[in-house]
């Protein structure tokens, strides 16, 4: 790591804090899906607004939220 100039180490740092952050991320929208999905059980595993609705489509929704979330903090 010392063979690398202060712009790489920063570069560096910034991914591992991006890494970081994705993990505690997608972890959070995995716990969150999860808790929907058994407190809501079967009303919200069949639809919402009559569309069908799975794990992957409940996880998108959460993710959105998220994000709306973060970016409206910045």
């Amino acid at each position: 790591m010392s063979d690398l100039t202060i712009e790489e180490q920063q570069n560096l740092f910034k991914i591992k804090k991006i890494i970081d952050n994705s993990i505690v991320l997608s972890n959070i929208l995995e716990l969150a899906t999860s808790i929907i999905i058994r407190i809501a059980g079967k009303d919200i595993a069949d639809n919402i607004k009559n569309q069908s609705l799975n794990r992957t489509v409940l996880s998108n929704l959460v993710a959105n939220r998220i994000k709306e979330k973060i970016i409206n903090r910045e």
